[in-house]
């Protein structure tokens, strides 16, 4: 009988500048069945953890390290980032290293690239050192899943690993200790890394700006000037910021997560919203103005994303878990339960609220 298994693969890389790239390379190996493995589960952030790291790379059959252009979170005492210590534990432990280097490191944007001099040599330096094992250049996420899907191929012809089999077929008493072992330390750790971002989020919520505070959303819009024919092709580009409060924008994209909605979909509501706010900015300007008349607006993406940062920071959305088709690459998001209740807050009619309405109407004239 031939006995199915699965190669465990360790990802290694920062975090927060490369989250598209590791869930582009987490669904390879996922359709390639492997066991992805990485800092999602098992945060590097200090000695005991990083412990538990080292065991999982022990455990994990490949190593694939994705370099950008940062160089990551550094240890106090080794003065090295978590990504090269958990590159150097994997090649001290003989595994079989892929490494993935961002081809045109010149061109990552600077919210993404190290400006610090001291961690710009680190992370040079940190290059040349997985240069010296197998590697490959991507330059976006699509192609480095494509890059990581042909060196896995070619590394499981080289480096054939024993792999993972289900339980009825490999399970032994041993076995069954150490996993159970394994899970309790797991949910310990999970538990108190869980109590701990509960405690930060905590202390940092007063200082999140909110409610009736302002944000200027970045807009580019369109126009006919004044005089000129309203026809296509002879409207002018403008940009501009635009303020609006959080509540107001808030209200505007909360519907759409009722269910769950995509970046895209709360890209075209957040313009649609800037449409409006533009439009008022246009009803206040004198009669006759340069301005003519608005044809259309789009939210510039970086402040889409400014905004669901601000909005899960707060507690009022997160990542929708629901599942889609592998070909489905987008990113879905949705009302947390207290987001649902703060939109109930902001989007609901009273009764008090319709009364007075009806009460402002004028009797019509016999």
């Amino acid at each position: 009988m031939t006995i199915e298994k699965r190669e465990q693969v360790f990802i290694s890389s920062t975090f927060q500048d490369l989250i598209d790239e590791r869930r582009a390379v987490l669904q390879t190996l996922l359709e390639a069945d492997c066991l992805p493995a990485g800092m999602e589960l098992f945060p590097a952030s200090d000695n005991d953890k990083f412990d538990l790291i080292k065991g999982v790379i022990e455990l994990s059959d490949y190593y694939v390290v994705i370099v950008g252009g940062r160089y990551g979170s550094v240890d106090e005492v080794e003065q090295l980032s978590y990504t090269e210590m958990e590159f150097d534990y994997a090649v001290k432990q003989k595994k079989p290293v892929m490494g993935f280097l961002h081809g045109e490191p010149g061109k990552i944007i600077a919210d993404k690239t190290d400006l610090d001099g001291e961690m710009r040599k680190k992370l040079d330096a940190f290059r040349a050192k997985v240069e010296t094992r197998m590697v490959k250049y991507w330059t976006t996420p699509d192609d480095l899943a494509g890059k990581v899907a042909l060196a896995l191929m070619q590394t499981r012809k080289s480096h054939p690993a024993a792999g993972w089999v289900r339980g009825e077929n490999a399970m032994t008493s041993e076995v069954v200790i150490e996993l159970a072992e394994l899970r309790a330390k797991v949910a310990e750790l999970t538990a108190e890394l869980s109590a701990e971002k509960s405690v930060h989020q905590a202390l940092a919520l007063d200082d999140l700006a909110e409610g009736d505070e302002e944000y200027a959303i970045a807009l580019s819009f369109e126009y006919w000037p004044t005089g000129s024919a309203q026809i296509y092709g002879s409207e002018r580009a403008a940009r501009g910021s635009f303020e609006a409060t959080w509540d107001r924008i808030f209200a505007y994209l909360a519907p759409s997560m009722m269910d769950e909605a995509n970046e895209h979909g709360l890209h075209n509501r957040l313009s649609s919203l800037g449409r409006e706010i533009v439009q008022e900015w246009y009803d206040e300007q004198p009669e006759g103005h340069e301005w003519g008349v608005l044809r259309s607006a789009k939210a510039d993406i970086n402040s889409l994303e400014d905004v669901l940062v601000q909005l899960k920071a707060l507690g009022l959305i997160d990542v929708s878990d629901k599942k889609h088709g592998v070909a489905d690459k987008a990113t879905y998001w949705r009302l947390t339960a207290k987001g649902t209740s703060h939109m109930m807050k902001l989007r609901t009619i009273t009764r008090f609220a319709d009364n007075h309405d009806a009460e402002d109407l004028e009797e019509p004239e016999a």
